[in-house]
């Protein structure tokens, strides 16, 4: 019996077998990121190598996550596509906590910090149980001090510092690519003299380092020992049961546009990109009664990364829609944002049964107008001197569903 091991979520990829008796062999990558092309001539020369045929594996064992995004997609579809073509089951593995694999014999907090970018890290810290190393099938072989999880830098240090100084022996050492990226921070932290209320630095007496270069970074050996924890303990599912575990979107799915309908929450940030957009920006009180109190309107809001960089909003009134506002904030322009916003507009509206649209522009916004051609609106008339700040004249323009 075997189980097949794959490590997709850092720099180099790896997988490894590991036998009823615990015996891995391993076969690394040295290219980087290098995932996709050598993932499965990898696998086809360890299983060659050990003269192990695909019908001898027992399970599929992959790193979920967190990591690499790229990296969690390949090894995850890998996994599931040999899942189901060899019909047996799947487990995943946290690659936070399988880096107590890679330091069984640590008496310390193994603390693995990857870079998320933008100050924050993956982390977690964990301690093997007194005793439990030789018997690693029970649950509780690895205990979780600090939880794995998306942290803020300063808070995760906090955090691994407060625990260490609480355990016995106070020791640390530190895994993943975060001790490169955040090496003087890290250093910095445990090393700084903080007086306590008694006088005592408090983190004086912790014990860390750096893993070693051979240990210090995600292994499919460690992968196989953990998944082999779980598969005793029958932790194991169908290949259309596994999932990722980003923690949270890659940083492509965080900057695409969010459109989802306002609320009064949004105001103060829709006043930002208000008075950012328009010399005669509306007032707080009109949002308030727009968003909040007005039955006829409908506004919604474009987030980038949780940020509101735009909004929108119409009246339906008999069948008719009329387009009060649309802005977006300069530096998120001729990227699609307004018209997805408009879009959102006509999909709510035709669920009015809205067939007719409405709308006054600034004869001088030619993005604008162009824009709202694009959506199949016309020029139908101007309103002299519309504009109260400027004397502008404003182009009406209608669309009909008719």
């Amino acid at each position: 019996m075997f189980i097949l091991a794959i490590e997709t979520t850092g720099k180099h990829a790896s997988v490894a077998l590991i036998d009823e008796q615990g015996r891995i062999h391993e076969v690394d990558s040295d290219a980087t990121f290098n995932h996709l092309r050598s993932l499965i001539p990898m696998t086809d020369r360890l299983l060659a190598d050990g003269g192990i045929a695909p019908g001898d594996l027992a399970c599929v064992a992959v790193s979920i996550g967190p990591g690499s995004f790229t990296g969690i997609r390949i090894g995850v579809s890998t996994a599931r596509a040999l899942s189901q073509a060899l019909d047996i089951p799947v487990t995943g593995v946290s690659s936070l906590r399988a880096f107590a694999y890679n330091a069984p014999d640590y008496d310390g907090l193994i603390c693995p910090v990857f870079d998320a970018r933008r100050g924050q890290v993956y982390g977690g810290a964990f301690r093997w149980r007194r005793g439990a190393i030789e018997e690693a099938v029970t649950p509780a072989a690895i205990e979780d001090v600090v939880a794995p999880g998306a942290y803020e830098l300063e808070a995760f240090l906090a955090l691994v510092a407060s625990a260490a100084a609480n355990g016995k022996p106070q020791g640390v050492m530190f895994f993943g690519d975060g001790t490169e990226t955040y090496r003087q921070e890290i250093e910095s932290r445990f090393a700084r003299d903080e007086a306590s209320e008694t006088g005592q630095s408090p983190i004086s007496d912790i014990r860390f380092e750096f893993a070693p270069e051979e240990i210090r970074f995600q292994r499919a050996s460690s992968v196989a020992r953990l998944a082999q924890e779980q598969f005793n303990r029958g932790e194991t599912y169908r290949f259309e049961e596994l999932m990722p575990d980003y923690m949270r979107k890659a940083e492509a799915e965080r900057r695409l546009p969010q459109i989802r309908e306002a609320e009064a929450a949004d105001i103060e940030a829709i006043l930002d990109v208000e008075g950012r957009c328009f010399v005669d920006p509306w007032s707080e009180l009109t949002f308030q009664e727009e968003i909040a109190k007005n039955q006829m309107a409908v506004y919604f809001v474009a987030a980038v990364d949780e940020r509101v960089v735009g909004y929108a909003g119409f009246w339906a009134v008999a069948g008719e829609g009329h387009i009060t506002n649309v802005a977006v904030l300069p530096e998120y322009r001729r990227k699609g944002i307004a018209a997805m916003l408009v879009q959102a507009m006509l999909d709510a509206a035709g669920r009015e049964s809205v067939t007719d649209y409405t709308l006054e522009v600034r004869a001088s916004n030619e993005a604008a107008l162009a824009l709202y051609r694009k959506f199949g609106f016309e020029m139908s008339g101007v309103r002299k001197k519309y504009y109260q700040n400027d004397d502008e004249d404003a182009i009406i323009m209608w669309r009909s569903n008719q």
